[in-house]
């Protein structure tokens, strides 16, 4: 009771907290109910009076109300924090009561937080909408509170909530079909009847409200209030200019006070809402990233502080989503049921599985959205679907089997009901039979055009089912059992009519597989002794081949359709693929010469292969390794025994279960899996990032204006040219300037080419394109006793007049780039070793970095200090001589340092730290200062926004062989081109936010977020 009581004398920041839903009219009347509450002038006699319970009710004669309303208080802090702390410090609760109230988990905490933290006292309901019963919160029912009775015992009471009702007539009728139905229509009428709530609001209720948080009597709040205002009328009616002076500038202010925190509110929103896109897209959820973030950008605008940075982090989503390599995660489907099994249509476009409850879920494959829900009697346990995709059979827990019209998706149940659910079923390829597996024990076959069962097998627990297969020129079906042995059954009688593998020894813990082919040649694994092998069997000619002595054969046997080609998986994790064709009659398979391998990477990725799928075009074969995770590789139907097939990991692609199902679309293009942990993954099989080029060699050296690159290849040099998209031959180098540490650099019309040399010292060599022939020699720099003679930075002027040197002795040298004469020399002796130099756009200034993490900015035309800072200059701007910005990092924060300002930290530079400092990188700039292009362990490379420190693109490496590289990207933004590979050059295009939305548009097809999706990235509505 002690803590009852300090509450009441507890002081308030707020006199009341609006909990209410974000729709209409609830927020209307939220807002307009806020309004009125602050505005509210309390009764000269009403300030120090007694209260219903008589108690004194301390008012102050200048007390002004304060309201907490979400978009009017929340400053820069996490939301649901800030919501915590106006409840602890909000005097009384009032909640806006509507049918659809209970559907917002933020008004239920609400209330909740409330109740826990001051009890169920100082509750005030505004019922607006149905009766007290269906619009009342549980929260709000029922509520109980102890009292000290006058024999000072303490009892419990009943409390029940008086709520000011504002319902207009027409709401509380019973032909009232809703304020959810006239917000659907956007009905007029739904103005019309808030606008009558209000009244209400305005005539009476509003007494009721303030005389509740007052404690006071409502009808004497209410009389004393009406006498005040005709004085109030009078008085208003002599002064009436000034007070509309007063009221307009009051309401601009209070405007302008509500915009600016709804601003602030929507600006943290967006930022937390982009983080669940980011956090979403490397799960692999690709397009549900991208429909994040876009909820996430809806109500973002410009005049918002931190604008630059939301539009950054959505770009990079984008990028992200949409631009990917092959083999990359689409989306996944949240299908929250435990059943594996699932269906492709045969144009690919839609894929049927099981869902929660009793659905089954028909799924766009081209946005992963969902097309239609279907409803059974009981939980989905298995799905098959016919060839041509016009039916679909599901097997429920009840043990029955419907038959699904994909059309007009009308079901029906047409093979009644049994002992047992069908966990496993399969169509026949001529569509005629339905083959349902019931926990392994029992086989059903159906004939599917009359609708009857037309004999069933049923096998002991120690000896049942292991495989299934169908021979397509027969219909005949085969069995494989725990005891390895297979067995092929008449499709028309159901009768045993040859054994083709017998039982093995039980002891040899071996585990038989079997696969048919569409021509009719049966595959099975065997064992020999100790020794395992595969035996190939066509089943019209009786032809026998066998593959001996498969070293660490781990069973997995995968045939292309006419059995020209099989795949057979080690332990160890090679694939070896064997030539079939021309095979005579008991012809040795494994001889060297009908076999080819792939090797997935033991090595790096130390995992075993799980199992294998070949795509229908049969140039894919996708594996699934141990760890759940998917590759694949591409271009497998051609290859010879000499071609290199790289092996690509979808490291997003990993279930949290084991993968039970893998298939390929029909079309190739996607390969689908599904698992145990309640989602089906989508993996598309071709890139999206548009025409490239692929080139040989490496990026030595950009041009100033980033026209042109310089190209590497063993000991080729050439020149790229991003406007004409040609690469040119310019010489092959001496082998002397083919070292570790080679610099080059190259004027921007491509004319002269400069080469570190450091067999004159610390210099350069400059050659003339055109003509063919070395022109000069630089000064070399001093160079110390067990110093490397090697330069560290060369570049060329823009207007390629001048070639500046950075030497081991920390001097940068000016040369005239034309007859290469020794102009003067910059130097920092304070510093210490410099590391690079970075020109301005202008080539007025230049700023060397040196090995402290301090740089020294030069006037190239004073020759003289002009600035020093702490940290490495990464881009200078200037214009008629004078530094407009520098922009830079001190360890992982970049900096931005202005003419007359102080260094401002702006950001965190997340790629960087993870890869040191910048004299272990290599960066280049975009030519207008907007972005910063790095390459990175691990050879990711990443374009980083300047101004935000936010990377906007990831351009990721097709394997994690270390090299260094320098990415460059074109002088008008839409090109970039990077070491795709050690030796291998790939150019792409950039692309701008509005086109990559244009882009997710087409992606997208309409899709949008479900109402459980909104729900998931905390969206209030």
């Amino acid at each position: 009771m002690e803590e009852v009581k300090n509450e009441t004398k507890r002081k308030y920041k707020y006199d009341a907290f609006i909990s209410y839903r974000h729709i209409e009219p609830d927020l209307t009347i939220a807002k307009i109910l806020h309004d009125m509450i602050e505005k509210f002038n309390i009764p000269k006699h009403l300030r120090t009076t007694l209260n219903e319970n008589n108690n004194e009710n301390l008012i102050d004669d200048k007390h002004v109300f304060r309201v907490f309303r979400d978009r009017e208080e929340l400053s820069t802090k996490d939301l649901s924090t800030m919501i915590e702390e106006a409840i602890a410090d909000s005097e009384n609760l009032i909640v806006i009561c509507s049918k659809r109230t209970f559907l917002s988990p933020w008004c239920r905490k609400e209330v909740q937080l409330f109740k826990k933290i001051h009890g169920v006292n100082n509750i005030i309901p505004v019922l607006i909408e149905g009766e007290p019963d269906e619009s009342f919160l549980d929260e709000l029912k029922n509520l109980k509170t102890t009292f000290i009775n006058s024999e000072n015992i303490e009892e419990e009471k009943n409390i029940e909530l008086l709520a000011a009702d504002i319902r207009p007539d027409e709401v509380k009728s019973p032909s009232f079909k809703g304020y959810e139905i006239l917000e659907n229509l956007k009905d007029p009428k739904l103005n019309e009847l808030t606008k009558k709530s209000l009244d209400i609001l305005k005539k009476s209720e509003i007494y009721r409200i303030v005389a509740s948080m007052l404690n006071v009597n409502y009808g004497d709040l209410k009389l004393r209030h009406q006498e005040r205002y005709l004085k109030r009328i009078i008085y208003t009616s002599i002064a009436a200019s000034i007070a509309m002076l007063i009221f307009v500038v009051s309401v601009t202010t209070l405007y302008l006070k509500s915009v600016a925190s709804e601003r602030k509110a929507n600006e943290q929103s967006s930022l937390m809402t982009l983080n669940i896109a980011n956090e979403v897209n490397l799960q692999g959820n690709r397009i549900l990233g991208v429909l994040i973030a876009q909820e996430a950008m809806k109500n973002v605008s410009p005049k918002m502080e931190k604008y630059n940075k939301l539009e950054a982090q959505y770009e990079n989503i984008l990028n992200d989503s949409l631009i990917t390599l092959p083999f990359s995660n689409q989306f996944i489907l949240p299908t929250e049921s435990e059943t594996v099994s699932f269906g492709i249509s045969s144009d690919s476009k839609w894929l049927i599985s099981s869902g929660s409850f009793n659905n089954a879920i028909i799924w766009d494959l081209d946005n992963g959205g969902i097309k239609k829900t279907l409803t059974f009697e009981s939980p989905v346990v298995s799905i098959a679907l016919s060839p041509d995709s016009k039916k679909s059979y599901v097997g429920t827990a009840n043990n029955k089997i419907f038959e699904v019209n994909m059309e007009n998706y009308e079901i029906n149940n047409v093979f009644g009901n049994s002992t047992l659910p069908a966990v496993a079923m399969r169509i026949s390829k001529n569509n005629k039979y339905l083959f349902a597996l019931r926990n392994a024990l029992i086989l059903d076959v159906f004939d599917i055009q009359n609708q009857k069962k037309l004999y069933s097998f049923t096998f002991p627990i120690d000896n049942m089912i292991t495989g299934f297969a169908e021979n397509p020129q027969t219909n005949n079906f085969f069995i494989l059992r725990k005891d390895n042995s297979i067995t092929e059954y008449d499709i028309n009688t159901g009768e045993a009519l040859i054994v083709h593998a017998s039982t093995t020894n039980p002891e040899k813990n071996f585990f038989r597989k079997m696969t048919i082919t569409d021509n009719g040649i049966l595959f099975y694994s065997d064992i020999q002794e100790n020794t395992e092998s595969f035996i190939m069997k066509n089943l019209q000619s009786g032809q026998i081949n066998r593959a001996s002595n498969i070293r660490n054969f781990s069973s997995n046997i995968v045939v292309n359709k006419d059995a020209t080609l099989l795949y057979v998986s080690s332990l160890n994790n090679f694939i070896t693929r064997f030539d079939l064709s021309n095979l005579k009659s008991d012809e040795e398979i494994n001889v060297p010469q009908r076999a080819t391998y792939l090797d997935t990477k033991r090595t790096q990725y130390n995992e075993s292969i799980k199992t294998m799928i070949l795509s229908p075009d049969e140039n894919t074969l996708a594996v699934v390794l141990n760890n759940m995770a998917v590759g694949a590789f591409s271009g497998v139907k051609n290859m010879t025994s000499d071609s290199s097939h790289e092996f690509i990991l979808n490291e997003k692609s990993t279930h949290k279960a084991s993968v039970d199902i893998i298939k390929f679309t029909p079309d190739s293009k996607k390969i689908i899996t599904s698992a145990n942990d309640y989602t089906i993954r989508v993996m598309d099989t071709e890139s999206t990032m548009g025409k490239s080029q692929l080139l040989n060699g490496k990026i030595v050296a950009s041009s100033r204006d980033k026209n042109s690159i310089l190209i590497l290849f063993g000991d080729k040099i050439s020149k790229y040219n991003f406007d004409t998209n040609k690469e040119e031959f310019i010489a092959n180098l001496d082998p002397k300037f083919l070292k570790v540490f080679q610099q080059f650099a190259i004027t921007n019309d491509v004319s002269l080419v400069a080469l570190s040399d450091s067999t004159n010292g610390a210099s350069a060599s400059v050659f003339d394109v055109k003509q063919d022939k070395k022109l000069y020699t630089t000064k070399s720099h001093t160079v110390k006793a067990g110093i490397l003679p090697f330069i560290s930075g060369l570049q060329f002027s823009n207007d390629g007049n001048f070639l500046f040197t950075l030497g081991p002795d920390n001097q940068l040298f000016v040369h005239n780039a034309k007859t290469g004469e020794f102009l003067f020399s910059l130097e920092d002796k304070e510093n210490g070793e410099a590391t690079s130099f970075i020109m301005s756009n202008d080539d007025n200034f230049v700023a060397i970095n040196y090995i402290t993490k301090k740089s020294t900015i030069f006037s190239l035309k004073e020759k003289k200090v002009v600035q020093k800072i702490d940290g490495e200059v990464m881009a200078i701007n200037s214009e008629n001589n004078n530094i407009k910005a520098i922009y830079g990092q001190v360890d992982s924060k970049l900096f931005v340092t202005k003419p007359n300002s102080k260094v401002l930290y702006y950001a965190d530079n997340k790629i960087k730290t993870a890869t040191g400092t910048l004299k272990y990188n290599t960066i280049n700039m975009s030519y207008d200062g907007k972005y910063y292009i790095s390459s990175i362990p691990k050879n990711n490379t990443i374009i980083t926004d300047l101004v935000t420190g936010e990377p906007v693109r990831t351009l990721y490496n097709s394997n994690n062989d270390f090299f260094i590289s320098l990415p460059v990207i074109s002088k008008d933004n839409k090109k970039v081109a990077y070491s795709e590979s050690k030796d291998k050059i790939i150019i792409i295009n950039m692309y701008s936010t509005e086109e990559l939305s244009k882009m997710a548009t087409r992606i997208l097809k309409g899709r949008q977020l479900t109402e459980s999706e909104l729900n998931s990235i905390g969206r209030r509505e």
